[in-house]
């Protein structure tokens, strides 16, 4: 009974009195290992499929990269060709000759003698001589920025002010260039100018004048070299006159710009160059005088992508005058090419007149006037 009942309770023995010792336990750990080791177990990877995955971002990447590449080159092509028509292909247009409607030397454009046309509007005028441009402005109402280095010819500047009843300001500079006092504003309707006795100029500086009537000049004994015509002349007076940039006192938008200073052009454009990054100017006119820029150590060439390229202006030939042989004829080349290679032959034609027995040089060679304007909108 006991034997029976002790058998029951001890598992290691069977039925037909064997143990299971020996199988028992080793059957339960391997089958626990076994449990063990598919838990641990990862998910199996395909490795193919993976490779397939990154091949195909890589594609993905390298179209990407040649779309953007393919996108830049496009707009390099379409930047370029738009400098090379604008910019090269057509520099000056002589339409205004082509249909006859350019001004004559030093005379006064039109649109500064319509009434009240200048109300609120600023001109810069550089170079006054009779200041006939400065008081036509006036009247008009414009406020005027007006420069003149030469003392007797602000006396007539001013003198044709106070005659036409007009009203006007003496700007006064320090020994730095700072004005001692404010510029005034005009009175309701009506126009004023701020007169400048000074050269305009890339920066503050006192340089020699050269007097010598119409020729007058920075250029430093460019005209008193230049000026016999087969006769002998009178010596020309040289001043010392001060210089500004004309930035330093205009911030405004300009609706026009002027300057007449006999070859000096590049010196005034350079220090107002400020003016023009911050404010709007509308129209310039300056004069191409090939003899001129030469003396002041520029070019045409230069003056031309200065006005086009840097500043972005469209310009026109605007002397009236086109069947003088000193100036550009109606139809002229347009590119930058064709017109430096006709006013280079100009040139070359003066020369050669001054080299024929009993020739000459002439005073002035070739010039003409060109006025630009600004192809983007006031703002």
């Amino acid at each position: 009974m006991v034997s029976r009942l002790a058998r029951r309770r001890n598992p290691r023995y069977t039925n037909k009195g064997a143990t299971t010792s020996s199988r028992g336990p080793c059957t339960r750990i391997l089958s626990s290992l076994s449990a063990f080791e598919s838990v641990r177990e990862p998910n199996p990877v395909h490795p193919p499929r993976l490779i397939l995955v990154l091949v195909v971002l890589l594609l993905l990447v390298v179209v990407l990269l040649l779309l953007i590449i393919i996108i830049l080159v496009v707009l390099v092509l379409v930047v370029l060709l738009f400098d090379f028509l604008v910019i090269v292909e057509l520099i000056v247009s002589s339409l205004l000759k082509d249909l006859g409607c350019g001004m004559a030397n030093m005379a006064v454009p039109y649109f500064l003698t319509v009434p009240g046309y200048g109300v609120g509007r600023v001109m810069v005028d550089i170079g006054l001589h009779e200041g006939k441009e400065t008081i036509a402005a006036v009247k008009v109402g414009f406020r005027v920025f007006a420069f003149e280095p030469l003392p007797a010819h602000v006396k007539m500047v001013v003198e044709g002010l106070e005659i036409a009843g007009l009203d006007y300001q003496h700007a006064k500079l320090d020994d730095a260039g700072k004005l001692i006092e404010p510029l005034r504003e005009p009175k309701a309707g009506q126009g004023i100018a701020y007169i400048f006795t000074a050269g305009a100029g890339r920066a503050h500086q006192v340089r020699s004048f050269t007097v010598d009537g119409p020729g007058s000049s920075f250029v430093d004994g460019f005209f008193a070299a230049n000026r016999t015509s087969g006769k002998a002349a009178p010596a020309a007076e040289v001043l010392s006159i001060r210089i500004v940039p004309v930035a330093d006192y205009v911030d405004t938008d300009v609706h026009y710009f002027k300057a007449d200073v006999q070859g000096f052009e590049m010196d005034v454009l350079m220090g107002a160059m400020p003016l023009f990054s911050r404010r709007h100017v509308r129209l310039v006119t300056v004069e191409l005088f090939s003899q001129g820029l030469r003396g002041a150590g520029s070019s045409p060439a230069q003056l031309l992508e200065l006005l086009t390229e840097r500043l972005g202006l469209f310009c026109f030939s605007s002397m009236g005058d086109t069947n003088r042989p000193y100036h550009l004829p109606a139809g002229h080349p347009e590119s930058s090419s064709g017109l430096l290679r006709m006013i280079r032959d100009s040139e070359n034609r003066f020369e050669r007149r001054a080299e024929r027995p009993g020739g000459h040089r002439d005073r002035w060679g070739f010039f003409d006037d060109l006025t630009c304007v600004n192809p983007m909108m006031q703002r």
